[in-house]
Order: C-alpha cells, then sequence, then structure tokens
C-alpha cells in the first residue's frame, strides 16, 4: 500500500471545513466543544473532548439511521446512557456526532 507526502484532501466536497464554536463546557461533566461544517454542505458536526489529562485514545461515534441533528448529546432526549458526553468522557474517549448532512 502507497502512501502519499501530500495532505491536501481529494474530496472536493468536504474540503473545506469550519469551526464555528470551540470553547470548554462545565455540564454535563467538562469537556472542549467543538461545532463546525463543510462550506457549501449542510453537513455539520459537534465534537465533544475530555481534559488532556482523561483522554486514554477512544472515541464515540452514534450513527443516526436517517439524517437528523448534531446535536443529540446535548439534550434530554438522547437515546441511551452510551450515547452521551459522560459516557464519552469518563470512558476516556471524546464523542462525535453529525447531522449527516
Amino acid at each position: 500500500m502507497e502512501t502519499s507526502e501530500s495532505s491536501e484532501s481529494s474530496d472536493l466536497f468536504f474540503s473545506q471545513p469550519y469551526v464555528d464554536i470551540d470553547e470548554w463546557r462545565d455540564e454535563p461533566v467538562r469537556h472542549r466543544y467543538v461545532h463546525g461544517g463543510f462550506k457549501g454542505t449542510d453537513a455539520r458536526f459537534s465534537i465533544y473532548f475530555p481534559p488532556k489529562e482523561q483522554y486514554e485514545g477512544r472515541f464515540f461515534q452514534y450513527i443516526q439511521p436517517i439524517s437528523g441533528d448534531e446535536n443529540v448529546a446535548q439534550t434530554p432526549r438522547a437515546l441511551t446512557w452510551s450515547y452521551s458526553i459522560g459516557f464519552a468522557i469518563d470512558s476516556g474517549g471524546y464523542l462525535l456526532e453529525s447531522n449527516l448532512g
């Protein structure tokens, strides 16, 4: 398998990511919240990072069966405990969610 020295994206549709929120939050547990998307698309994402000292190399991504909401984990309608900010942070990982564009 060959690897490319270039870090340029070959996916022109998702080649222009942006971040519109990047902040620390204390609820429901301390985490860094990053929200963004991709220019020219309806795709949006939310990422909930643990403090550096809590990170153990894991990530969690709940894939919804249909396009939806990139902020489900922030609402009471979060589906299960395992699909929550607290679970991801307590498990040494970060949580990624998307509206699936």
